[in-house]
């Protein structure tokens, strides 16, 4: 894998930033746990198992940030693997 362009990166900054802007759910009514050992109840379960698969399905990998989510960065899945599957 060779090392992107700064308009590559550019691009999927761009890309990344519309694709929160979309999806990010500001407050889902409930509090949600800083750390996975934190969950405690079938809510959170049930929205962090949904946001993992829509990162997912979306075509990253992995999702990392601070905790306000202000510079979120996104690990596209280069793995092959079909997504959704």
């Amino acid at each position: 894998m060779s090392t992107p362009s700064p308009e590559e990166l550019s691009r999927f900054e761009k890309q990344c930033d519309a694709w929160f802007a979309e999806n990010t759910v500001r407050d889902p009514g409930f509090m949600l746990p800083l750390t996975f050992m934190e969950v405690s109840t079938d809510q959170q379960f049930d929205f962090l198992r949904n946001w993992q698969r829509k990162v997912y399905e979306a075509g990253y990998l992995a999702c990392l940030g601070p905790q306000n989510m202000a510079a979120m960065a996104c690990i596209p899945n280069i793995s092959g693997s079909p997504r959704g599957s």
